[in-house]
């Protein structure tokens, strides 16, 4: 059965605590490489619970990419059409796409 990577978890380090949200474009450490993700959500949790979770390395940007209506949306397309949440995002928002976001 293949994993869902759609949703990982990070700790957010201490200095980036105030600014970050819902939305945000950020950069995280993932296997071997640096990738991208959206923040979906923030969930406060005891220290026991992130013994083996890695930290969020930057934001990349002030604002945040998605709305939480959007967001929502997002997760009943994957829904409705049986379809990946990180395959809708990766494909629909160009900060995600690495060819890309090089490029810029």
């Amino acid at each position: 059965m293949p994993v869902d990577l759609s949703f990982l978890d990070y700790i957010i380090p201490e200095e980036l605590a105030a600014e970050i949200a819902p939305g945000m474009l950020v950069s995280m450490p993932f296997r071997n490489r640096m990738e991208y993700g959206i923040v979906e959500s923030i969930v406060e949790s005891g220290a026991s619970d992130v013994k083996k979770l890695k930290f969020i390395s930057a934001i990349l940007f002030n604002e945040p990419l998605l709305s939480q209506r959007q967001l929502f949306f997002l997760f009943e397309m994957a829904n409705l059409y049986a379809t990946p949440l990180g395959f809708l995002v990766k494909s629909n928002l160009l900060p995600l796409q690495k060819r890309k976001m090089s490029k810029l």
